[in-house]
């Protein structure tokens, strides 16, 4: 014990022995804050009096009935439960991993091998779907994962994705553009250095082509075997940032044949997403079931176990668990800490989200307008922050209903100016796990949120109040705006840090030793052939056409007619047309010119001698001799304007006048017979 230094130390030593099987499991799971009765002196009761109690009145069933704590119960009163047994009578082990049921009480997780990475040597691979300065919840939480593991002495590689500079500006700040990755990668950089207080210049960052869909609102890679992209030595283990994101359009190699040990985050309910999605002839409904069925067979096929931040995500075949993952900034942190030594908070409540209906708004107002009814209560006035779409409509509802709602523009959370409001308001049940609800818990603040599957793991704190009811919820505001916010424990402080969510990780990537991979079940194998043969054209451009995403091969492209045999002509004409296809349009262009010159009666053999030349340099690959290295762009109005009078198109004059290499004939001259070529359209056809 002396020598170990910091906390993560300590939770290392913990999960060390754990897995070693020397300890049973001492950490009940928490039941989250309750109101306590009056007979317990109310949970109004002043900090000072509570803590003199030993705190065992605001501090009950807070810090989740662990430790000394653990012999009270929710009501104050002792515990009869022995250590790690629930009020349902279940089991948790104490890594908060999964429960168990009675008689596997004394289970203990013994991880394969390949899913076991404590080991040492292990290498690590994060693959995610976007990438700073896009601030969004898979481009900071995969960045701050990846410094967190190379600070634990990983080697690490994060893959990101490379939008072209004119789709930066559809998601980037104003004024951020990066010319290419090494400037992006840079500024990746600065954003952990200085917002994060982290430098690891060992982090190895490798980019893969992408491109933003509008109509999905999100980032997929282009045509790129993600799953092949790094050399077999660096393959290893690997964590896919949402990983039915990143395989709904991945029909390349299968990730758990390349990778020892492959680990899904589950981030987004993109079930929620598809339920409200009315648009088109087709119904949200609809939409929900197709993009469940996708999730569980793009999930099958490619990992090993998925983790879900909270249980508002679906289940998945194979092993999947419940584990928050993701941590907060040292920067909030490092606010909750000043708050401690100076409590002083002179502002009230807040809100603080994405300016839209679906984002907690439609229910903040709802339970104002409700609470309004009961002439007992006073209403606080809340101060919401976010800018968004909906923002005018919500001004405009605000105005509409006299509520006491000042709304403002965006903000950062750690900005000074939020650090004096005392109680986090959100009423959201939309997010699968709300990073400002465990940002304004970190930076020392009150938060009061509705007693929900997402909010599971926010009732460990002391600062939590959670109301079951709409009709509980501006009591219980008010009754958080009552007193201070208590000062975090040195255990709720790490329980929130990076440092224990990447211990979280480690022990929720783990298989229970004699598990097979999913790519040894013959259900999972289907899976992956069925996704893959989606892959194989033209059903792959029908299946991105009908999700949503842009084709590979534009439609009008492919249902164009082949008229007056352009397309002989637009290959032969390309830079990567086949070698083979370009031989042919030259033979044609050959006899056609031989007929010419012999209609027009003069120089028919050199011609044909050039012609023949050109088509042997095209046969032989010599593009230079032929004068293709800059192969000239025709447009399909020239390839069918007429027939000259020597019978040879205007076209094929266009085309070998710029085949021409010693610069005879570039003045509209055909080469064959000396004379000009015809300006004037008919009606004849080409073959």
């Amino acid at each position: 014990l002396p020598n170990l230094k910091s906390l993560a130390d300590v939770r290392m030593y913990v999960a060390d022995t754990i897995f070693a099987g020397d300890v049973p499991a001492l950490i009940r799971k928490s039941g989250g804050r309750r109101a306590l009765s009056n007979e317990t002196g109310g949970a109004g009761s002043s900090g000072g009096e509570s803590a003199a109690d030993g705190a065992n009145v605001s501090r009950v069933g807070a810090g989740g009935g662990e430790g000394v704590l653990g012999e009270l119960g929710a009501n104050g009163r002792a515990s009869t439960l022995e250590a790690g047994q629930q009020e349902d009578g279940t089991w948790v082990d104490p890594l908060g991993v999964h429960a168990v049921n009675e008689d596997e009480a004394g289970a203990v997780l013994r991880p394969t091998p390949a899913s076991d990475l404590r080991l040492p040597g292990r290498k690590i691979t994060i693959v995610t779907t976007a990438a700073l300065p896009w601030m969004t919840g898979t481009s900071v939480n995969p960045l701050l994962r990846a410094a967190h593991l190379v600070c634990k002495g990983y080697d690490v590689t994060l893959m990101l994705p490379w939008l072209p500079p004119a789709e930066q500006d559809l998601l980037f700040p104003k004024g951020l553009r990066f010319e290419r990755p090494a400037q992006q990668e840079a500024y990746a950089e600065w954003w952990l250095l200085n917002r994060a207080n982290l430098e690891v210049p060992t982090l190895k960052i490798v980019w893969f082509e992408a491109q933003y869909e509008k109509m999905l609102g999100c980032i997929i890679q282009k045509s790129v075997d993600l799953a092949s992209l790094l050399p077999p030595e660096e393959r290893d283990v690997v964590i896919l940032e949402e990983p039915e994101h990143i395989n709904w359009y991945h029909h390349g190699a299968q990730w758990t044949s390349n990778f020892a040990h492959v680990v899904g985050v589950a981030h987004t309910n993109y079930l929620q997403y598809a339920r409200f999605n009315n648009e088109g002839a087709v119904p949200g409904t609809v939409k929900e079931k197709w993009t469940q069925a996708m999730n569980n067979i793009v999930c099958a096929a490619h990992t090993d176990v998925v983790v879900k931040l909270s249980g508002t995500l679906q289940d998945v075949p194979g092993h999947n668990l419940v584990c928050n993952v993701h941590g907060v900034r040292s920067e909030f942190l490092a606010i909750g800490a000043e708050k401690a030594k100076n409590p002083k908070f002179e502002q009230s409540a807040y809100f603080l989200g994405k300016a839209l209906w679906t984002k907690g708004y439609r229910e903040l107002l709802d339970l104002l307008l409700a609470a309004r009814a009961d002439r007992a209560l006073s209403l606080p006035k809340i101060n919401t922050f976010g800018s968004g779409p909906d923002a005018e409509v919500i001004r405009k509802t605000i105005k509409e209903r006299e509520l006491q709602v000042e709304m403002h523009d965006g903000i950062d959370h750690a900005h000074p100016s939020m650090h004096d409001y005392a109680v986090f308001f959100n009423p959201s049940t939309s997010d699968v796990l709300c990073t400002a609800t465990a940002e304004a818990l970190a930076m020392g603040k009150k938060v009061v949120i509705p007693d929900h599957v997402s909010n599971v793991f926010f009732k460990q704190f002391a600062n939590t109040y959670s109301y079951s009811t709409d009709a509980e919820a501006i009591p219980m505001l008010l009754e958080a705006l009552a007193t201070p916010p208590l000062p975090m424990t040195p255990m709720e402080q790490y329980a929130l840090s990076w440092e224990a969510a990447t211990e979280r990780l480690l022990d929720a990537a783990a298989l229970p030793s004699g598990t097979k991979r999913p790519k040894e079940r013959p259900l999972h194998q289907l899976a992956y052939w069925a996704h893959y043969s989606m892959g194989v054209q033209p059903a792959f451009d029908v299946f991105r056409s009908v999700t949503g995403a842009t084709p590979v091969i534009p439609w009008k492209q492919r249902l164009r007619p082949p008229l007056l045999g352009a397309g002989n002509f637009t290959r032969a004409l390309s830079r990567n047309g086949r070698s083979q296809q370009r031989a042919l349009t030259l033979r044609t262009l050959s006899k056609r010119l031989r007929r010419g010159a012999g209609a027009g009666g003069g120089a028919g053999s050199g011609a044909e001698m050039k012609a023949d030349e050109h088509a042997l340099s095209i046969r032989r690959g010599d593009k230079s001799a032929a004068g293709l290295v800059k192969p000239p762009r025709l447009k399909l109005s020239k390839l069918i304007r007429g027939i000259s009078p020597q019978g040879h198109t205007r076209a094929e004059g266009h085309l070998l006048d710029e085949l021409t290499s010693d610069g005879t004939a570039q003045n509209g001259t055909s080469i064959t017979s000396g004379v000009p070529l015809t300006t004037t359209t008919t009606d004849a056809t080409t073959d």
